[in-house]
């Protein structure tokens, strides 16, 4: 008996049935193909056999590369999540898709200006 390799995946089929894919040969017979190509092993456990696609821009949001050049330190963005905490959170979760660099630095004055506030009217 010969083990017939899945044109689909290219895994060795077990008894009529792709192991990997799930495909199911219902010419399978005990005869070796005429002319055998090279042996290829395949594990089923490898994960790199599925193809994927690799997005490099954040959360896929299809900004083209002349965007990403604006997204960038903004000093009125960040002095006003400073001095005004609640705005810089508000421009995080509007912005944080558009301008993911700048929409993280106001979050992170809102932080600061947040923490500071309130250990300067602890004291009070």
């Amino acid at each position: 008996m010969w083990n017939k390799i899945c044109d689909a995946c290219g895994a060795t089929v077990e008894n009529g049935v792709c192991p990997y894919c799930g495909k199911v040969f219902t010419e399978f017979d005990n005869e070796p193909p005429a002319a055998p190509e090279a042996e290829v092993e395949f594990d089923a456990s490898d994960a790199t056999h599925v193809d994927a696609e690799v997005v490099s821009e954040p959360y896929g949001s299809g900004a083209s590369s002349g965007a990403k050049a604006e997204d960038g330190n903004s000093i009125l963005v960040d002095a006003l999540s400073f001095l005004f905490p609640p705005v810089g959170l508000i421009y995080w979760i509007v912005k944080r898709r558009e301008k993911p660099v700048r929409a993280r630095n106001a979050l992170i004055a809102a932080g600061i200006g947040l923490v500071l506030s309130f250990f300067l009217n602890m004291g009070k």
